[in-house]
Parts: structure tokens; C-alpha cells; sequence
């Protein structure tokens, strides 16, 4: 069974995963985090997590046992202190996939670097996330602490709107800015040195192959073995379904277009119209 299919199943063992995975790595032989590196799939939220984490799980002695790496838990919606986050970051072990929302600090910088994991991170065109978020708050997740707030907004448009400005209200219990803002936690990671930064549009719809390819390069870059090459990227391919993850709705590129009405388009390009050009997705704002 693919407990990623399962919202319940999924919290399970990710707030289990301590007793999952420390006895079991208590007896691995791989103890050389310079030949097999932990792996970080980090990503923006609803940007392709579970796709990334299905190209990733291609790599040879890989060991998922759920942990999750996110600054704000959907549980609780609170940001967790950076020195509880880097005991945590600090207690990976050696060929460890972990899924991530992972903010940009410099303590999460140099924690990750002492294990010398290999960073990923995916993001994807902040018009579709907001979408997909609206979506996914409303119906997928209803553990989310968000999820009652989106529910009880009377459609789809006024959810989209409140995915892109975020809580405006001084009273309203949880840290909920506007997309710009919420982007801006994660953008660091994209032009950092030893982070490996992927477009989700060019794992779907523009150059798969070409991209599967960066990403496995990036893992034999880091980890001392002899690795096949082309067969990774083969074995990488193959895994690729997006349907196994719960979180799945279309996961297609360019689909604000058929959503955004003028209002959600005037909104945005005043909350994050400066964010798509610095990101590569427009050049300008007469989108």
C-alpha cells in the first residue's frame, strides 16, 4: 500500500518516524555520510513535492521512512524555532530521502552542509500554486489548520483570492501573508551554491528528460560511489505518477490562465507581479 495516497496514513507515519527509523538505522552499514548523503526534497508548497520525491527514490540504498522537514506544520500552523528545526536536520542518517517545506536561514544552511546532504528544491509558477492551494485546502487536507477558513469561503474564486492576498484581517489567528511574502521564505535556496533548484514545469511539460538528467548528476556530484548513470535516469522516469500521491488534482503547467478572472489578475500583479519576473515567468507586468 503507498501510504503517501493517504492523508491519515501519511501523518501517521511521518509523526511516528522516530521510532521507524532510528532503531533500523542503528543496524545500517552505510555509515559514511560522505559516500551515501541524506537527501532533502524541499520544495514550496503544492509545488510537485511528491513528484521530485518519486525521481529521487531511483537512487540506489535509499531509505524513506517519512520524516518531513517543515517550518510551519500544517497541524499546528506554527513556525518551528530554527534550533529545534537544526536538532532535527542534525539527526538525519546516511542514504535518508526527506521530504521538506524547509524556510531559507542560515542555521538551516549550515546544518544541512554538516550532513552533507543533497539538497533539492522544486517550485513551480506562484499563479498555479495558488490554485492548487485553494484546492487542496478546501478538500484534500483537512488536518490543515487553514482548511476550515477556505472552507468556509462561499467559492472558489473568493479562495483563489485568499491564497494570493493572504489573511488581512490584524485578528486573524495564524501567520498567513500574501503569496510574495510566503515565497520569500523559500527563495534563498534558489540560487544557492549547493542547492539544486528545479522548475515543476520543466518535470512536466517542458524538458523531463533533460531536467531527470541535472537531478541525478547532482546526486553523483555529492556521493563517492560508482553510480550507472543512465540507468538512474531511466529507473527515474519510470517511477514518475502523479496520481500515487494524495495530493494530486491535475498537475499541469499554465492552468491559472483558464481561472484567473481580471480581479484575481490585478490582485496578484499587486501582491507578486515583481515576484514572476525575478522568477523567469514573466518579463514584465502586461500578462
Amino acid at each position: 500500500m503507498n501510504w503517501r495516497k493517504s492523508v491519515l496514513l501519511k501523518k501517521t507515519v511521518r509523526y511516528s518516524h522516530d521510532a521507524l527509523r532510528y532503531p533500523c538505522a542503528f543496524f545500517l552499514s552505510e555509515k559514511d555520510y560522505s559516500r551515501h548523503p541524506p537527501i532533502i526534497a524541499n520544495s514550496f508548497p503544492k509545488s510537485g513535492t511528491h513528484l521530485l520525491i518519486q525521481i529521487l527514490q531511483a537512487m540506489p540504498g535509499i531509505r524513506d521512512w517519512g520524516l518531513f522537514l517543515a517550518s510551519t506544520p500544517s497541524f499546528t500552523f506554527r513556525e518551528i524555532p530554527d534550533g529545534k528545526m537544526c536538532r532535527r536536520i542534525n539527526k538525519l542518517v546516511p542514504n535518508e530521502l526527506v521530504s521538506a517545506h524547509l524556510y531559507y536561514s542560515e542555521q538551516a544552511e549550515k546544518a544541512l552542509g554538516r550532513e552533507n546532504a543533497v539538497h533539492y528544491f522544486i517550485y513551480r509558477d506562484p499563479r498555479d500554486i495558488v490554485i492548487s492551494e485553494a484546492h487542496y485546502l478546501t478538500y484534500m487536507n483537512k488536518w490543515h489548520r487553514l482548511h476550515r477558513y477556505f472552507r468556509a469561503l462561499p467559492d472558489m474564486k473568493s479562495r483563489i483570492m485568499f491564497s494570493i492576498q493572504g489573511a488581512t484581517d490584524p485578528a486573524f489567528p495564524y501567520d498567513y501573508p500574501n503569496i510574495s511574502k510566503r515565497f520569500l521564505r523559500y527563495k534563498p535556496w534558489i540560487n544557492h551554491p549547493n542547492v539544486l533548484s528545479i522548475k515543476f514545469e520543466k518535470l512536466v511539460k517542458q524538458n523531463p528528460v533533460e531536467t531527470v538528467r541535472k537531478i541525478i548528476g547532482f546526486y553523483m556530484d555529492r556521493a563517492n560511489q560508482g553510480i550507472e548513470q543512465e540507468e538512474l535516469i531511466k529507473n527515474a522516469l519510470t517511477n514518475i505518477n502523479p496520481q500515487n500521491s494524495h495530493t494530486f488534482r491535475k498537475g499541469r503547467a499554465g492552468g491559472w490562465k483558464e481561472v484567473f478572472t481580471d480581479k484575481h489578475k490585478e490582485v496578484f500583479k499587486e501582491c507578486a507581479g515583481r515576484l514572476l519576473v525575478e522568477l523567469g515567468y514573466e518579463t514584465d507586468l502586461g500578462w
